[in-house]
């Protein structure tokens, strides 16, 4: 877990200077002082906890916090791989089923879901699967079982 929160961490960052303390000041400046890297900290310590049935409904209560303090409502159930950076943390919400990558990079007003129940179309039932290296520009919407 601590190399994939890195990798999260690191993602904010240019990554073309890698080395040396203003990096490193820049990675963790950006740890303390931005929500949308501080959403994607806490939606890594509500995924941990969410595995464990006895501490599940702590991670229901991070996920709230997510919601309230950076506008971004990842359910802890979402599958994502390392180095995710969400540019801007308001309005982006992730579903249940969703599985991304690693190095994936989410603009603001992003929805990711799935599975629209017993009420919506058989062709939407299912949630998205995102690749590696992938960017979702702003504003988009995907839904249903895409690849």
């Amino acid at each position: 877990m601590l190399r994939t929160l890195m990798a999260d961490l690191e993602s904010h960052v240019d990554s073309s200077r890698r080395s040396g303390a203003n990096y490193w000041a820049r990675v963790f400046g950006k740890l303390a002082f931005a929500p949308a890297v501080q959403v994607v900290v806490i939606y890594r310590i509500s995924a941990f906890f969410y595995k464990n049935p006895i501490t599940r409904p702590l991670s229901f209560i991070l996920r709230g916090f997510t919601i309230v303090w950076g506008g971004t409502e990842i359910h802890p159930g979402a599958v994502i791989g390392p180095g995710l950076c969400i540019l801007h943390s308001q309005k982006v919400l992730i579903g249940e089923g969703v599985v991304i990558g690693k190095n994936v990079r989410i603009s603001h007003g992003v929805s990711i879901g799935g599975d629209t129940g017993p009420h919506g179309p058989a062709s939407l039932t299912g949630w998205p699967v995102i690749g590696d290296d992938v960017t979702i520009a702003l504003d988009s919407i995907i839904l249903g079982p895409v690849t």
